[in-house]
């Protein structure tokens, strides 16, 4: 075994190991508060249930953005 190839299977191992000890450190983090806001004060400005005759989508409301041109940065 030459000793490039021990050199890469080191770097290798000691990458794996930096990232599971990182990926295990994010388990022991504090869950986040879950609760629900609370809506006091709070106004509903606008909102869309889809509950019309076909489900779809009112087309008052709702229009298609089909991105023209790579949606502005000329990307194809």
């Amino acid at each position: 075994m030459s000793i490039l190839n021990v050199k890469n299977r080191l770097q290798t191992v000691l990458f794996v190991l930096v990232m599971m000890m990182a990926m295990g450190g994010c388990m022991f983090l504090p869950p986040e508060d879950n609760s629900l806001v609370d809506m006091d004060g709070r106004t509903l400005v606008w909102s869309d249930e889809f509950n019309g005759t076909s489900d779809a989508p009112d087309s008052s409301k709702w229009t298609y953005d089909t991105g023209a041109g790579g949606w502005g940065n000329n990307e194809v």
